[in-house]
């Protein structure tokens, strides 16, 4: 396959724009309710757009609306299919991504076991309780999770010497057993076996691989979007989201030092040629 040049940073912007253009119509078109999440929140609130220096987008649902979505795209073969864990076998992400398939893109020091183009992280927001002590306990299992993970996606894992590349090795042994999708499929048991709890239903969280305690939102806010800025589109935000990037942030309205102001993901990206 050959390459083109590689993206740059506003060629990206352009292709992620377009992609979520597209999402924000066929979800309406299906009645999904979504709302932009995380640092592309924090964007539309402070830059009414693309935080300058990022260069991805993440969108969060409510499980029943992200099963839907799985469900209406399971069989999407256009140009912004879905991935997920429970759509494909071999998918090593615990989320889902919509993807530009006429893109190819690269992680660096990561391997999520299927080809990737530039992408939309989509995350499900799952019951959560209010205990701070249970939230700590599912923390800590999710953690443990997320590092199998990690490790089986890691490019890089071999690079140690010692008694960590003798784990390392020890860690191979064990997934060529059990298989590469094993930490994932524990980590969605793990989802699964937290929001069946019926009684947790005032809180929600996205239980991503560097899940926060703080990372939590009032189930009711999603029930209450607001059509947000973003860069030229108007997409669906938390109305709550002020109180909401405030617990997750800090003072999110300030900007951080110069030295901070750097995109936090290692990957190329090309378009097809």
């Amino acid at each position: 396959m050959r390459m083109e040049h590689v993206l740059n940073t506003d060629e990206l912007k352009a292709v992620l724009l377009d992609m979520v253009a597209w999402f924000d119509a066929f979800a309406r078109k299906n009645g999904i309710r979504y709302s932009m999440h995380g640092g592309t929140l924090l964007g539309a609130m402070r830059h009414k757009g693309f935080i300058p220096w990022d260069d991805d987008m993440d969108l969060a649902m409510l499980r029943e609306d992200y099963e839907r979505l799985m469900e209406l795209m399971r069989n999407e073969h256009g140009r912004y299919p879905l991935l997920a864990p429970e759509i494909n076998p071999k998918y090593l992400y615990p989320f889902a991504k919509l993807v530009d398939t006429q893109t190819v893109l690269v992680e660096e020091t990561l391997e999520c076991g299927v080809p990737l183009g530039i992408g939309i992280d989509i995350f499900p927001l799952d019951c959560d309780t209010d205990d701070m002590a249970l939230r700590a306990k599912n923390k800590k299992r999710l953690d443990s999770c997320a590092s199998m993970i990690s490790f089986v996606m890691s490019k890089t894992s071999h690079t140690s010497k010692g008694l960590r590349l003798m784990a390392a090795k020890a860690m191979d042994v064990f997934f060529a057993v059990v298989g590469k999708r094993f930490a994932t499929n524990r980590m969605l048991r793990e989802l699964k076996r937290i929001y069946s709890h019926a009684e947790y239903d005032t809180y929600v969280s996205t239980f991503t691989p560097n899940y926060a305690l703080k990372q939590h939102l009032k189930r009711e806010w999603m029930e209450h979007l607001v059509p947000m800025k973003f860069e030229h589109l108007e997409l669906p935000g938390y109305e709550n989201s002020d109180e909401f990037l405030t617990e997750l942030y800090g003072d999110w309205r300030r900007l951080p030092p110069v030295e901070q102001q750097v995109a936090h993901h290692d990957f190329q990206a090309w378009l097809k040629g």
